[in-house]
């Protein structure tokens, strides 16, 4: 019978670089997360900016609802009365234009 000298070696824990790739693969994960949290945080201002605007675009509606029936006179028409016009709205932090 022949015995080997090698010994065997046992594996009873992690290498350096396992725990080197482990880091590694984490930090990037954590990169992943935080660029999907900011990109999370732009879309909702956005979507925000857009429900503001929804809601003085339906305020500005309402508003021309409001105007009573105007009768012409026969030379002119009634809608020579209506006016263009704009307006400036600052609501939540923004400033919206009505025109």
């Amino acid at each position: 019978m022949m015995h080997s000298s090698k010994k065997t070696r046992r594996s009873g824990g992690y290498t350096l670089i396992e725990v080197l790739v482990g880091i590694v693969i984490f930090a990037i994960g954590m990169m992943a997360l935080a660029q999907l949290q900011g990109n999370l945080a732009k879309s909702s201002g956005d979507a925000n900016a857009r429900t503001v605007a929804a809601n003085v675009a339906e305020e500005a509606i309402e508003s021309i609802r409001r105007f009573g029936q105007i009768t012409s006179d026969g030379a002119n028409h009634a809608y020579n009365d209506i006016v263009d016009g704009s307006d400036t709205v600052t609501r939540a932090g923004y400033t919206y234009t009505v025109t």
